[in-house]
């Protein structure tokens, strides 16, 4: 091979070089397509490591863009950050740098591409330059020798600029098989919407035949196994399998990130599923759905600062992400802020006006604060929103309870019983509306019902001994009232009852016992030292009664009953100035408390304070003319 045909192969070769090195800046700086993957449908209710926040995730990605000479990535991200902020000074700081070098970049491979075309262009020429003679060619042999050179520098042209037309050939070609492969995704994405997952993944699998680099198209493979059938086994091999072959090929990318943090999720493997997600929301931290996935898997490990910070994330990105808020509310709850999950409730519905359970959700924080009565119009709309779910009316009815609305509390309790006949909560709360409202007979009925839907609650059996009661069924009573106990040896009220039970019918050991054993559980209590005190007044043994009246009355100075039944003891035990103080005292608490006078007047007598005895006896009659010792008083005024 002679020297001239040497210099036309290298500057074909240089051509050609020169070509590729174009094609491979020119893919460089290509963008990667735009992800088409489907939002994922959040649970129907509700019911980590903190996640940074949004800017500062979206600032690094931003970083590692421009380190990698994505500039156009990194612009797009910072571009996103000054429209929602446009005095955000470290964007706009990064955003200038990034223009700086893709400006510089771009130049750079301006004068890299115009100085291998110079150099081509010298080559050429100092190649003809060396195969011209020195002495011009007078003799026709010469002039045949230098048509024959130029012959074959023009051949040599036309190579090269044969080699320049296949390079740009190729660069089409790859443009062309890119393009295909986008749109195979894209397509793909398409079916998998319209749950043609079969078709979906024929296209996803023509796209890795074409590309088998390309990472979009592996995950979008193993997505479509996790959208037609999640709990199937077999589908789930496949996603893991798909999403980290992936991950191989580009562990920059976030979907198959959030495959394995639903795969986890679907699993109740927690910690995982937090890590996945948390991985792809670092990756893409613009997608609201990705931070609404990590706050939910974030809140089920416990983790309710993490899910609170991930809720905030995904409603700052999503302001009309309506189940974000109510999530939000509920990871306040378990946090202790009230007034903050109040607000986020209410962001909920503001976000989404017909979203029942979020005025549900405000409702119920109002009901932890004792605000009852801004709580019911709350609990109505959400039952008037969605009156199919019981415990709406329920907790309605709860509502009307506490302020003492009795007759709405039972029409609330009546629906929510309609929607659910088999509840045991509902059934108890009916039967104790209605005897708030003196029905026991129709109360009856509802705390049977309470008690074999539920016979292991001493409050249930203890509601059925309050309405037998009610209905004069002391037997029936005694059995249910003996049955919580068995049931809890330390349920007070049935303690209480059953003792004054026994008390009304005179057996008073029995009362002794069961009261005892209550004050053993709570000797501060009111109920048990009231009830102590009438069985040992009953019982005559009047210190232990009096012992017990002064604790009940520390409780409640305004009592006049346990006021009075203290006096009569005593009386008894001939403690007459600290009877007249307490009968006194008891007077001017109830004006009309008749036996207290008559019991004063008699002390007075007793005493030989005739004075005293007759004024209180006068005012009694004039008073009370039909009191029912009016006779006895007479005759002692007489005397």
């Amino acid at each position: 091979m002679d020297r001239k045909a040497l210099v036309i192969i290298l500057i074909a070769l240089l051509v050609v070089v020169i070509a590729i090195v174009v094609v491979i800046i020119a893919l460089d700086g290509k963008e990667r397509p735009a992800e088409a993957i489907e939002p994922v449908e959040p649970d129907s209710e509700s019911v980590p490591d903190p996640i940074p926040d949004v800017r500062k995730n979206t600032l690094k990605l931003a970083e590692d863009y421009l380190t990698k000479g994505e500039y156009q990535r990194a612009l797009d991200l910072l571009d996103r950050l000054l429209i929602e902020n446009s005095n955000d000074s470290e964007a706009s700081e990064l955003q200038e740098k990034v223009i700086v070098a893709k400006q510089a970049a771009e130049k750079e491979e301006d004068q890299e591409t115009r100085q291998q075309q110079e150099e081509l262009k010298e080559s050429i020429a100092e190649s003809i330059k060396q195969s011209q003679p020195q002495v011009a060619a007078t003799t026709q042999e010469d002039r045949e020798a230098a048509a024959r050179r130029r012959a074959e520098e023009e051949a040599a042209v036309k190579r090269a600029e044969a080699a320049q037309v296949a390079a740009e050939q190729r660069r089409t070609e790859e443009r062309e098989k890119k393009e295909q492969v986008r749109q195979l995704i894209e397509d793909g994405a398409e079916s998998m919407e319209d749950e043609e997952f079969a078709s979906a993944r024929e296209k996803f699998e023509e796209a890795i035949k074409i590309d088998p680099t390309n990472a979009e198209a592996y995950a979008q493979l193993g997505e479509s196994y996790i959208k037609e059938d999640g709990e199937d086994e077999k589908n789930l091999q496949k996603a893991v399998e798909y999403a980290n072959k992936a991950i191989e090929q580009d562990q920059n990318y976030w979907l198959p990130h959030f495959t394995l943090g639903k795969i986890y999720e679907g699993t109740k493997n927690w910690d995982n599923a937090v890590k996945e997600f948390g991985e792809a929301a670092r990756l893409n931290p613009e997608r609201d759905d990705i931070l609404y996935e990590l706050g939910k898997v974030q809140f089920r490990a416990g983790q309710f600062e993490g899910a609170k910070q991930s809720f905030e994330a995904t409603t700052h990105l999503n302001p009309a992400h309506e189940r974000a808020f109510y999530n939000l509310g509920v990871a306040q709850l378990r946090l202790g802020a009230e007034q903050e999950a109040l607000q986020a409730f209410q962001s909920a519905y503001v976000a989404k006006p017909d979203y029942a359970i979020a005025y549900h959700g405000a409702a119920g924080v109002l009901v932890e604060t004792g605000k009852y009565n801004q709580a019911i119009p709350l609990y109505t709309q959400a039952a008037a929103l969605d009156p199919a779910k019981s415990y709406f009316a329920r907790d309605l009815a709860a509502a009307f309870y506490h302020v003492g609305r009795y007759a709405d509390s039972e029409e609330q309790y009546r629906k929510a019983l309609q929607l659910n006949p088999d509840s045991p909560e509902s059934n108890y709360n009916m039967a104790v509306v209605l005897l708030k409202q003196e029905k026991a007979g129709e109360a009856l009925e509802f705390a049977i019902s309470a008690v074999k839907k539920r016979d292991d609650s001493p409050q249930y059996y203890f509601t059925l001994g309050e309405v037998s009661e009610k209905l004069g069924d002391s037997n029936t009573a005694i059995s249910v009232y003996q049955k919580a106990i068995g049931l809890n040896p330390d349920y007070l009220p049935a303690r209480v009852n059953l003792g004054k039970i026994y008390d009304e019918n005179g057996f008073y050991d029995r009362a002794r016992s069961h009261l005892l054993a209550a004050y053993r559980i709570d000797a501060e209590s009111l109920e048990v030292n009231n009830n102590l005190g009438n069985v040992y007044l009953h019982s005559k043994l009047y210190k232990d009664a009096i012992k017990h009246y002064f604790i009940a009355i520390e409780k409640k100075p305004d009592a006049t009953l346990m006021r009075y039944n203290l006096g009569i003891a005593l009386i008894e035990t001939s403690q007459y100035d600290d009877a007249i103080e307490t009968l006194t005292e008891l007077v001017k608490i109830d004006p009309q408390f008749w036996d207290a006078y008559y019991h004063l007047g008699n002390i007075y007598y007793k005493e030989g304070n005739r004075e005293n005895a007759r004024m209180l006896f006068q005012s009694l009659l004039e008073e009370n003319p039909d009191y029912e010792k009016k006779e006895e008083i007479q005759k002692l005024l007489e005397g």
